[in-house]
């Protein structure tokens, strides 16, 4: 059998999955999977698409980076109104996403994934070096 014969039963349905292994695969996977539905098929099969996830994890994605920018936004803010001084506040200001893109930078290096416990973490070392500014 080669790869280029199929069942010509139509009544037949497999289930397919497709599993995304590293960081970017996701959306391209779920585009050739759309690609492949449209165009490679043979002739009375059918492709149909139940769930896909890349749409939910960069949608999860575009409002964390709103949440982080607003929380930037209030934390800065509140340092201005108890510390009544640009200067200072400008100075923590920048050491925040400075700290946070310098601990993230060996999170990547090492291949570490960012899940709840190293967010936790980070979260928790943001929240110190603000108390202790």
């Amino acid at each position: 059998m080669t790869s280029n014969t199929f069942d010509t039963c139509t009544e037949s349905r497999l289930p397919v999955t497709a599993l995304s292994r590293s960081r970017n695969e996701g959306r391209e996977i779920s585009n050739s999977i759309r690609i492949l539905a449209v165009d490679q098929l043979p002739e009375g099969y059918n492709l149909t698409l139940l769930d896909d996830q890349a749409a939910f994890i960069e949608s999860a994605i575009l409002n964390l980076r709103n949440a982080a920018m607003m929380g930037g936004f209030l934390s800065i803010l509140v340092l201005f109104l108890f510390l009544r001084d640009v200067r200072s506040t400008l100075i923590i200001g920048l050491s925040i996403p400075v700290s946070i893109i310098l601990s993230l930078a060996p999170l990547y290096v090492l291949g570490v994934s960012l899940n709840l416990m190293s967010l936790g973490g980070l979260a928790l070392g943001v929240g110190m070096l603000v108390d202790n500014a």
